[in-house]
């Protein structure tokens, strides 16, 4: 049974990332003298669902034990106050979305580098979490944390589901920024209903200025919906010109409308992610200007586009000297990110 009780604990100062409908905070364990993370849960929130609901995220984190998988201490509930309570560890380096913000609010992005590294990780705890029958449902940024040593935990198991032996999880209740083509169309997840979130989170990570940009088009969700299911949000014709194309194709294959399409499993994801060759540049979004090392030397590489004529302009420096240009026009933008690729390989 869950505990009657809640865990005592001594506020100490409120996530900058909040869910819908928890409280969520850094506490103090007075017994066991550790910091906490705490998630309550909303006295209206309590009222619309069975209180057992809200504890099914904790009995999945706790069958789903993993060094990449968040941990959970306890589970308890107020029935006097009417409050949920789910205490993890508590991670002082904040959640994917807080490091994005960040960089954003410096007009900068991940580089391609970590972005690989990190959704390899991410990857093999959605892949333990499958082994188990596990179905995430909400990968997003604000939902992966980075963990004292550098890696990325996956967490948030509020909207997970167990198949148990079946082919699809219904009941669902997806975030709407999240809905997969399939949940649209049938009300249905399966594995590949990760897939789809997973792409997804790869084109934020890669894009999440684009992004941004996109979802102001829409003044209701319906719209966003109709452009879910007609394969149009996000828009897979739109990256930034530091994303390597390797991974552009991978992460149109996680976004395929039609589940069929999709990689078959998290597995042949984190392969595809191990193979991809790409250069490692970081994005100034200000300047326009792409920065990296590669066998000991330090790459620069600026462009600026004349959308009239779709004219590149490109400079390679290499340790701070010009080593080459270019000016072409009508380049694709597939164009310009393999000779950047081939650029940097050729030395400049």
């Amino acid at each position: 049974m869950i505990s009657t009780t809640l865990v005592e604990c001594e506020p100490i100062l409120d996530f900058p990332v909040q869910g819908a409908n928890s409280h969520a905070y850094l506490a103090n364990d007075p017994n066991l003298k550790r910091e906490i993370a705490v998630k309550d849960i909303r006295n209206s929130s309590i009222k619309k669902r069975q209180v057992d609901d809200y504890f099914q995220e904790a009995r999945i984190a706790a069958l789903a034990t993993h060094p990449l998988v968040m941990q959970v201490y306890y589970v308890g509930f107020d029935e006097t106050n009417g409050i949920a309570r789910v205490v993890t560890p508590y991670y002082p380096n904040g959640c994917m979305q807080t490091r994005i913000n960040n960089l954003l609010g410096s007009n900068k992005l991940l580089s391609i580098k970590e972005i690989i590294s990190r959704a390899i990780e991410i990857g093999q705890g959605l892949n333990h979490l499958h082994s188990l029958g596990i179905l995430h449902l909400d990968i997003k940024p604000s939902n992966l944390i980075l963990s004292n040593d550098g890696k990325t935990i996956v967490t948030d198991f509020g909207q997970s589901k167990l198949l148990n032996g079946s082919q699809f999880a219904t009941d669902l209740r997806l975030y709407h920024k999240n809905m997969t083509p399939e949940f649209l169309q049938h009300g249905v997840a399966d594995y590949r209903s990760d897939v789809y979130q997973f792409g997804l989170l790869l084109y934020r990570l890669c894009n999440e200025n684009i992004l941004n940009n996109l979802l102001r088009r829409y003044s209701h969700v319906d719209e966003l919906k109709r452009d879910i299911l007609a394969g149009s949000f996000p828009d897979r014709g739109r990256f930034n010109v530091h994303v390597p194309n390797a991974l552009i194709k991978l992460i149109r294959t996680c976004l395929d409308v039609d589940p069929a399409n999709r990689f078959p499993d998290f597995y042949t994801v984190i392969n595809e992610l191990c193979s991809i060759e790409g250069y490692d540049l970081d994005l100034d979004l200000t300047s326009k200007v792409m920065l990296g090392n590669k066998n000991g030397k330090a790459y620069s590489v600026e462009y600026t586009k004349d959308n009239t004529t779709d004219r590149f302009s490109v400079v390679f420096k290499v340790n701070g000297r010009r080593k080459s240009s270019f000016c072409k026009a009508n380049m694709t933008e597939y164009q310009l990110r393999n000779t950047i690729k081939k650029g940097i390989a050729g030395g400049g």
